[in-house]
């Protein structure tokens, strides 16, 4: 079954965010089955399953970003000194930084605004949301469901910086401000908290927003001193059958009794208190607005309106779900390593008892590049280069279309990324006709002036994988099928020079590793190809067989992902796979070169590159 779009276009945009975070701001994106948070330097996602739903991996999308835009541009330092030991002025903070960091990330790249529009969409939804919960009654044992919404469970203080922060991203038409928050909290929102939220957001600095907050809790407190600000109480808003105490005036026994439970008798008189600051209390009576919560309630709200611990529980809840699909335990393992630079002696020489070889094959391949080059005129044109040939019908009048236009064909404008197995099972003989393989390949590609890069490709050690499968538990080791450690040798970078790199390829004899997981290296490979500016693709991948898992990684699961991984790949680049000594990659891969020698390479493989070269068929399809 194939991975839907959605799926492949939100891998693409983490990936290239993950990158850009990586090279730019040195930010590490890890997948982690139970984690959902960002340290700073490390931005924690949590693992979803390839059949999650669109709303998830749309709200994924904009929590990286968001992370992020934390990583970037909130001082944690500042915040550490000045936050520490205030949980309240901590909580106010948190939500207006939310503005200051996200505009400010948007001003770098402008297309993560509707991932950080679905995100915000995804949390309201999920805060509004009805859900039931069990109740028992602790005397009585009795069970009852009751259904309440997130945003019921708030305390005050929560609501109103919850509500500022939407109204101030979409103000007070949004369903959630209409629908969800309570008038007199929305009237507190644009009285108290509105205009601090603006200044938050074009606020230069996490300290100045601290500031903002520390003003916002300083506004909210005065209005709240029962001795400054006494509440005005509309007696004709009470019900009818409330008693109204005058200020300072206790109830008598029996009222005091009423005013703790419900009467006994039905006409029995409510009793309502009016006490020195104003504030009304009894039984029918709804009680006032308090904006200074307690810590435990600071934490439950924080729990309930965190997006990282909602993502966190919907991607456990997609994962339990899911079908057995392909599923990655953590990526804090994986690594990309710079492959050293080998012997450049040997290389030469290696080069120049090659050159009876590559001399013929870069002919071949040049004779390619100009059929591509090559440009012809289409005649029957209105204007443009006037055709003798057919001058005449605009002398007899019979036509018009007597001139000729030159049509120049395009530059062969390719990208070339050489992958290969690194496996155990390629050690020696095979690693080396592999490297030579490559090497002239690379040799050729240098002189013809194509951009091309090479990458090697195999697993962490063995017992890294065997450690987590038997650290968790057996009812969630059903759900993951790759629980190893992913890594790539780079020999030669798209960035890098030939000249400099080249004799590394020499030496993959001695860099065998241990087993592959292809269906994720061919992903990551056509991956790189896709961020080329070049029009056409070519993936070239050198693998000895089916994929090889670790003993404790799912080896079926990791053979049907390969077959899915390799259709999907050929959609996106032109995929060519060189069967080393072995015709078992025709079962996964549909263009397979086999090379048992280098002197198969003039006749099998140019010969399938050539055809590539030649065509004008070029892939557009960029999706994972």
């Amino acid at each position: 079954m194939a991975r839907s779009r959605r799926v492949q276009l939100a891998e693409t945009s983490i990936e290239r965010l993950s990158r850009v975070l990586s090279d730019r701001w040195h930010i590490k994106v890890i997948f982690q089955h139970d984690r959902c948070e960002t340290t700073g330097k490390i931005i924690y996602l949590p693992v979803l399953p390839d059949d999650a739903d669109d709303s998830l991996l749309a709200a994924l999308q904009g929590y990286l970003d968001h992370e992020a835009a934390h990583c970037v541009h909130t001082d944690f330092e500042v915040m550490e000194q000045r936050l520490k030991g205030k949980p309240k002025l901590q909580a106010a903070w948190n939500h207006m930084e939310d503005a200051r960091i996200e505009r400010k990330w948007v001003e770098h790249y402008p297309g993560a605004r509707l991932n950080l529009d679905n995100s915000s969409e995804w949390a309201w939804k999920h805060v509004a949301e009805v859900t039931e919960t069990t109740v028992v009654d602790p005397v009585t044992n009795e069970v009852t469901k009751v259904k309440k919404r997130t945003w019921d469970k708030l305390s005050d203080f929560g609501k109103l910086l919850y509500a500022a922060g939407v109204y101030n991203g979409v103000g007070e038409s949004h369903w959630f401000v209409k629908d969800v928050v309570e008038p007199d909290i929305l009237a507190r929102v644009k009285t108290d908290a509105a205009d601090l939220f603006t200044q938050a957001t074009v606020a230069a600095s996490t300290s100045e927003v601290i500031d903002l907050a520390e003003a916002l809790l300083a506004r909210l407190n005065e209005k709240d001193d029962p001795a400054q600000q006494p509440q005005v109480i509309d007696i004709d808003q009470l019900p009818d059958d409330v008693q109204i105490l005058p200020a300072g005036a206790l109830p008598s026994p029996q009222q005091q009794v009423m005013f703790k439970q419900p009467p006994a008798h039905p006409n029995a008189p409510l009793v309502a208190v009016v006490t020195p600051s104003g504030n009304v209390s009894g039984s029918g009576v709804k009680k006032p607005r308090n904006y200074n919560p307690t810590p435990e309630q600071l934490i439950q709200d924080s729990q309930a309106t965190n997006l990282s611990q909602q993502l966190l529980q919907e991607a456990k809840r997609a994962l339990s779900e899911s079908a057995r699909a392909y599923c990655v335990y953590t990526t804090e393992g994986d690594k990309i390593e710079r492959m050293a630079q080998g012997n450049r002696a040997a290389f030469s020489r290696f080069i120049a008892s090659a050159n009876s070889m590559i001399g013929p094959m870069k002919r071949k391949l040049a004779r390619a590049l100009l059929s591509r080059q090559q440009s012809h005129w289409e005649e029957g044109k209105y204007s443009g280069k006037v055709n003798s040939r057919r001058l005449y019908r605009l002398i007899l009048g019979t036509d018009r279309d007597v001139f000729k236009q030159q049509v120049v064909a395009d530059d062969i404008d390719t990208a070339v990324l050489m992958m290969v197995d690194h496996s155990n099972s390629m050690h020696g003989k095979k690693l080396e006709l592999a490297g030579k393989t490559a090497a002239i390949y690379g040799e050729l590609f240098e002189q013809l002036k194509i951009p091309f890069a090479c990458y090697g490709f195999s697993t962490g050690q063995y017992d890294e994988a065997a450690k987590r499968f038997h650290a968790v538990l057996a009812s969630e080791r059903k759900h993951f099928t790759r629980w190893g450690n992913l890594w790539l040798g780079e020999y030669k970078s798209f960035a890098d020079s030939w000249r400099k790199t080249a004799p590394a390829l020499l030496s993959m004899p001695n860099n065998a590793r241990y087993n592959t997981y292809d269906g994720e290296s061919l992903k990551i490979g056509a991956r790189m190809l896709l961020t080329r500016p070049e029009k056409r693709k070519i993936l070239l991948w050198f693998n000895d067989g089916r994929p090889c898992p670790n003993d404790a990684d799912d080896q079926p699961a990791h053979v049907t992902y390969a077959k899915l991984m390799a259709k999907e790949v050929e959609g996106m680049v032109e995929l060519v796979c060189f069967g080393i000594t072995t015709e078992a990659v025709k079962d996964i891969y549909s263009a397979c070169v086999i090379i048992n020698d280098l002197t198969d390479l003039p006749k099998q493989g140019l010969t399938q590159i050539d055809q590539m070269l030649r065509t004008t068929k070029v892939r557009r399809k960029k999706v994972a």
